[in-house]
């Protein structure tokens, strides 16, 4: 019985943290379009600053 009981916690476990690793896998993508959503706009709006120097 304790046994059992157990390997239902392990896999109750590999469900949530597959879960988990998803919903950190969308925030980071989302974080990262957003980063690229920022710097592309600040580039954009201030043409030739950064690039001419």
């Amino acid at each position: 019985m304790e046994e059992e009981h157990h390997g239902t916690d392990i896999k109750l476990w590999g469900r949530a943290l597959e879960h988990l690793s998803r919903y950190i896998v969308k925030r980071l993508l989302q974080l990262v379009v957003v980063l690229f959503g920022i710097t592309f706009l600040l580039t954009y709006l201030s043409p030739g600053e950064s690039l001419s120097g």
